[in-house]
């Protein structure tokens, strides 16, 4: 890198072999001038002044001051069956595991409680779509004040960090519904063109310490 020092109206150039001085002037402003434009140049290349990517916060959602209902707050969708879980991989229930929710592109939240993880597939294939099931959850969600926090295309979810496939390349949709007591996160990914979707609801909650005494024999 060269280096340009300015000392008693001169400049010096170190360009790692020897310093030259020259005396000020027309040529040396000049100079002077394009080695500036150039620094700026580098720094703005290299990320310093660019502006900072928007942080992976909780998303601004309305609190609600209606009842959602007892966990899991949201139902099945008549016309559609619980896959058993010896046949679906999405199958999935825990009092406290962390979540991956996806809020925008390229961009999740972990959020950690209650959650459920249910599979259903349609019992007539063929007859459902997926603007049915997104729009029938939105409606849903929006009934209870909640909100949609994105549509469109998954990249994946996360179990306790672990990647998850349920949401892979999936369309679908991400709520949120807030109570000044209760935060529910929810998501619909479908796949076969409305055959089936995986509903995964949350409630947000710390862990709740579980023990029983162990004896020594």
């Amino acid at each position: 890198m060269t280096l340009a020092i300015d000392v008693d109206g001169g400049e010096e150039f170190d360009d790692g072999v020897e310093m030259t001085r020259r005396q000020p002037g027309i040529q040396g402003r000049s100079r002077r001038a394009a080695f500036i434009v150039v620094m700026v140049a580098c720094v703005i290349a290299t990320g310093v002044f660019a502006p900072p990517l928007p942080a992976a916060d909780e998303p601004a959602t309305p609190v609600s001051d209606r009842d959602p209902g007892p966990f899991p707050f949201l139902p099945a969708l008549e016309d559609f069956d619980p896959v058993p879980p010896s046949a679906s991989a999405w199958t999935r229930s825990s009092d406290f595991a962390r979540y991956g929710f996806q809020t925008a592109d390229e961009r999740s939240v972990e959020v950690g409680g209650r959650l459920l993880i249910r599979h259903l597939a349609a019992r007539t294939p063929g007859s459902q779509s997926l603007d049915k099931i997104v729009e029938s959850y939105q409606r849903l969600v929006e009934d209870k004040g909640g909100s949609t926090l994105y549509i469109g295309r998954f990249h994946g979810g996360a179990i306790d960090r672990a990647a998850r496939s349920e949401q892979q390349g999936r369309d679908g949709a991400t709520f949120l519904v807030r109570t000044p007591e209760r935060e529910l996160w929810a998501q619909v990914s479908v796949r076969d063109e409305g055959d089936e979707y995986v509903l995964v609801v949350l409630e947000k909650g710390a862990l709740q310490l579980r023990t029983k005494p162990l004896t020594a024999t």
